[in-house]
């Protein structure tokens, strides 16, 4: 249950509870509590959680990029350690513009 708006890869999630379901080892499904609704479907990257401790309890890694902008959910860690790093794209560099003079 997340008690702000947070962004995952290709959403952003209001407040509230959520399901974070793996479809295959590399590939995360985010929907709601009923299941009704699909939020993102992306690839994540499964990394070792032995050096995070986790106390038997799942944990999310968040990342705050902007003041104004709701924090990003950076890893998953799963009640048994294994971790999950979310990709994010970057954001393309702006390139000045060239005027041609003639």
């Amino acid at each position: 249950m997340f008690d702000k708006p947070v962004q995952i890869p290709g959403a952003r999630l209001s407040a509230g509870p959520y399901i974070f379901k793996l479809l295959a080892p590399s590939l995360l499904m985010v929907m709601d509590t009923t299941r009704a609704r699909v939020y993102a479907t992306f690839f994540v990257i499964p990394v070792s959680g032995r050096d995070y401790d986790d106390n038997g309890l799942e944990r999310i890694k968040f990342q705050q990029i902007a003041e104004d902008e709701s924090p990003r959910i950076v890893a998953w860690y799963t009640s048994g350690g294994t971790g999950y790093e979310f990709p994010y794209q970057k954001p393309k560099r702006r390139t000045p513009d060239r005027r041609i003079e003639r």
